[in-house]
């Protein structure tokens, strides 16, 4: 059974775990573990790095994939001896876990806010890499200028108010139109949900702070509106 620690608690940084195999593939050299500590790209969020420590050997851990139902691990090298069922070390890279935690529920924030702020929008794709994020909608605003203001008000509003963020799990038929989310959860019988303050849930299997005060400033660089679509572009201070 593989343990995903990191939908059950983002917080934890360190753990030990068995690798169950390793290999190449065109991404690189990789290791499959039985504890998933480090988030693998996907969902809008980048993946985590970190170190493997095998013995007295240390790896790194450069990205971090889902392909064909597995987590790969890519690293830097690979032990020239056989590793399966080995105990090693994991670390993730604290630092960066916490930015792509503040970019990731910063992109949701920003979502819930600009929804109601014109109810004719409807959130489609994240993107909440550092540097290059943006949160993308189907329709485009009534008034772009009265929208702007409204956004930037709504976010300052949420931060000052320190909204709780709320990651829960509710049953599932897979006749809903989350089933597609399945891959989130720990069993096929229920999909992973995240809440912010009383905005509505969305399901999501990225890592989350527990309280808005820990985003930080909010900076929206520009609001686009495309052929019925808008890109809404942000940045952390």
């Amino acid at each position: 059974m593989i343990e995903y620690i990191y939908l059950r608690d983002n917080s934890i940084f360190t753990t030990q775990a068995s690798v169950i195999h390793t290999d190449e593939d065109s991404k690189g050299l990789y290791i499959i573990v039985d504890k998933i500590l480090f988030y693998p790209q996907g969902g809008g969020q980048p993946a985590d790095q970190g170190l493997f420590k095998i013995g007295s050997d240390v790896y790194k851990v450069k990205d971090v994939r889902r392909s064909d139902n597995q987590i790969k691990h890519y690293v830097s090298a690979l032990p020239e001896i056989d590793i399966t069922g080995a105990i090693i070390e994991l670390e993730v890279d604290p630092k960066r876990r916490s930015l792509n935690t503040r970019y990731h529920t910063a992109g949701h924030l920003i979502a819930d806010v600009a929804q109601v702020a014109d109810r004719g929008l409807i959130a489609t794709k994240g993107h909440q890499f550092p540097g290059e994020a943006y949160i993308e909608f189907t329709g485009k605003p009534d008034n772009d200028i009265k929208f702007l203001d409204n956004i930037k008000n709504g976010l300052k509003k949420a931060i000052a108010d320190n909204y709780q963020v709320s990651i829960y799990y509710e049953e599932s038929d897979k006749s809903d139109g989350f089933a597609s989310y399945n891959k989130y959860n720990f069993s096929d019988q229920q999909f992973r949900l995240c809440k912010i303050g009383n905005f509505v849930s969305v399901p999501c299997g990225g890592t989350h702070l527990s309280q808005l005060s820990e985003i930080g400033e909010i900076v929206i660089k520009r609001c686009k509106s495309k052929q019925k679509i808008t890109k809404i572009s942000y940045e952390l201070s």
